[in-house]
């Protein structure tokens, strides 16, 4: 009776893990979504990224004992432009159309901003779809967000203050950087020949703001953006870059930053999702992948 009843308690130690880690892959559907997903020609809701997704199960009880998730092929292009008639990642638009002004604040997007102010949200021409709420979606996405980081260990943490809100954190850079502009220098000579490039005259702020929400300064992100460096030997040498060069490295930055925010969000599924402790004796593992295969659009991501 006594054994019986160790093994009765473990059981149900077992499918409350489960039920837990259940509830964790059920909130982690709509971040991935959110910054996997997005709008085009045939699907208001294409995922733009593939995934693989394996779950481990109790080989007795059944009750799933861990999950991870491997991402591949995410669509970077299309942070920076779309073809006309489709959108770039949800998350953009929801950021922009559901933070609070607290938030807001913080993210230098001032009151009043909206998705049709960056022009990284605005190459396909569409920035709202019948039957999405973006703002109501932000909602969502938002507290799904906060939740897992709420349950990742301190190791796991990059930031402890800022953890919560560090992915809108990037996202608000990125669009920043999309409204950053170049002209031709009055002086100075591209690597390439031609006019070197520099800052827009009007555009001073919002490179300041770009700077701020990347941790860097100003000039320092400009001089990346602007100049190339060249090694050889010992020699050292900088040449600046053309407008068209400049807009080229701060386009793969955007993509590069994204990308970044993208695998921070899979690294946090995976710690929400990880091994429970309890025993996976007799488990079975399945497999599920979705996304991108083969070229067709999907809306599961």
């Amino acid at each position: 009776a006594e054994g019986s009843g160790r093994d009765s308690r473990a059981a149900g130690s077992v499918a409350a893990a489960g039920a837990r880690l259940a509830a964790h892959a059920h909130a982690s559907a709509a971040p991935l979504e959110a910054f996997g997903n997005c709008k085009t020609l045939r699907n208001d809701n294409s995922s733009r990224f593939g995934k693989f997704m394996r779950l481990h199960f109790d080989g007795q009880s059944g009750a799933l004992l861990r999950g991870s998730v491997e991402r591949y092929l995410l669509e970077k292009s299309r942070v920076v432009t779309q073809e006309v008639g489709e959108r770039s990642y949800h998350a953009f638009y929801q950021l922009c159309a559901g933070a609070p002004l607290e938030l807001r604040e913080r993210l230098l997007l001032h009151d009043g901003v909206t998705a049709e102010d960056f022009d990284y949200l605005t190459a396909g021409e569409t920035v709202a779809v019948s039957g999405i709420d973006d703002a109501d979606d932000f909602d969502t996405v938002d507290d799904a967000l906060r939740a897992m980081h709420a349950s990742l260990p301190d190791e796991a943490l990059v930031d402890q203050d800022r953890e919560g809100e560090g992915l809108w954190h990037c996202l608000a850079a990125i669009l920043h950087l999309g409204n950053v502009r170049f002209q031709e220098s009055a002086s100075g000579v591209a690597g390439g020949g031609g006019a070197s490039a520099c800052l827009h005259d009007e555009d001073a702020d919002v490179a300041a703001a770009a700077a701020t929400l990347l941790g860097c300064e100003q000039a320092a992100l400009l001089e990346a953006l602007c100049t190339r460096t060249i090694s050889a030997g010992a020699e050292v040498c900088v040449l600046a870059k053309s407008v068209k060069e400049a807009c080229t490295s701060r386009d793969a930055l955007a993509k590069a930053l994204y990308e970044r925010a993208f695998d921070r969000l899979i690294e946090v599924v995976n710690h929400v999702m990880a091994e429970t402790g309890q025993s996976a004796e007799g488990g079975a593992v399945g497999g599920r992948r979705g996304g991108r295969e083969g070229g067709r659009e999907g809306g599961g991501g």
